[in-house]
């Protein structure tokens, strides 16, 4: 109750301070950030227990600054506040320059997954075609270092405007599924690693 409280008081803060705030693929983060003026909340449907649980909120400080705050609960109903904090030197351009990011994933050391560095390139390459809707494919690699150490891949490759196949691996385990956007405000998502499936579902508000 207490973690639950502690979240709430923070993600009002970043409420306040921010106009938009900080991406990532499904664990991994990204060099790319959505647009200023969004917000972006996102709920995962746990695997095995029911009560095991996720959500969080982020926001960006101003043009490159941005941060995270996320709520957990476990199988073993512990619950966890953690906080992450990004810097986002430049976006994507299609076709021509990553984007580029670097900064810290659980300041507080209180996630399942821990604290780690973390430093990303994101690369969009232009698709055209009928049923792609000029949607581009995105591919991410970064380096970490901390409780996860190691080398992170992502890939999202559009189907069509409304649909995508997602694949990430976080250093220690492989992650794939597909995404569904019936409105630009609104995705979710269907994920499988190894032992479990479960569900995220994003809601993106504008100011």
């Amino acid at each position: 109750m207490l973690a639950s409280v502690k979240f709430l008081g923070v993600a009002a803060a970043l409420g306040v301070l921010a106009p938009a705030f900080a991406d990532r693929l499904i664990v991994i983060p990204t060099g790319k950030k959505l647009p200023l003026g969004t917000y972006r909340f996102e709920s995962l449907l746990g695997p095995g227990d029911p009560s095991s649980k996720s959500w969080s909120i982020g926001a960006a400080f101003n043009k490159f600054f941005d941060g995270q705050v996320a709520w957990e609960r476990g199988d073993d109903m512990a619950e966890r506040v953690s906080f992450d904090l990004g810097f986002n030197l430049v976006d994507p351009v299609i076709g021509f320059a990553p984007g580029f990011s670097v900064g810290v994933r659980d300041l507080t050391g209180e996630s399942r997954d821990g604290r780690m560095l973390y430093a990303a390139l994101t690369h969009y390459e232009g698709l055209t075609g009928t049923h792609n809707s000029d949607v581009p494919l995105e591919f991410t690699v970064g380096l970490s270092a901390g409780d996860r150490t190691g080398v992170f891949v992502g890939l999202v490759v559009p189907f069509t405007r409304w649909t995508r196949f997602i694949s990430e691996y976080d250093t220690r385990r492989l992650t794939q599924g597909f995404q569904f956007t019936p409105t630009q405000a609104l995705d979710v998502r269907w994920l499988h690693r190894p032992g479990e499936s479960f569900w995220t579902v994003t809601l993106r508000l504008r100011q």
